[in-house]
């Protein structure tokens, strides 16, 4: 649902914060191709010859995620991923697919493999169910 005037609640009563929507539209009509999840996620960004970055993931998807950092690397740069899913670190590799300065960039992982996509959908999966 898209709510045309913010101002005013879609529903007769309030709903818990907790579960409120912050759902916006994707500039130009884009739409993701997975959902994604809200999380914190310790994870180690590396681009080619320069040192080892870190942040945290706020939200997760298959195909990628959002990864908060003051100084954002550039549109499209590659660099390889690591995540810290539970116990696991997981290592990808990556392109900036959009960046925010002072916020953060999002992330766009290339080329998984079949067990990389199967560990991070579980991981989504349990994140989903509240765990």
């Amino acid at each position: 649902l898209l709510n045309l005037t913010p101002e005013k609640s879609l529903w007769d009563c309030p709903l818990p914060l907790a579960f409120m929507d912050n759902f916006r539209e994707a500039p130009h009509g884009e739409r993701r191709r997975s959902r994604r999840v809200k999380c914190a996620i310790s994870v180690e960004i590396r681009a080619n010859g320069e040192a080892g970055m870190y942040g945290k993931a706020t939200d997760l998807s298959v195909g990628g995620c959002f990864v908060e950092m003051p100084i954002p690397l550039q549109r499209d740069q590659p660099f390889e991923i690591g995540l810290w899913l539970g116990e696991n670190k997981v290592k990808m590799n990556a392109s900036v697919a959009s960046t925010a300065p002072g916020y953060g960039i999002g992330v766009r992982f290339l080329n998984a493999s079949e067990a990389n996509r199967e560990m991070l959908n579980a991981y989504i999966c349990n994140l989903d169910l509240g765990g």
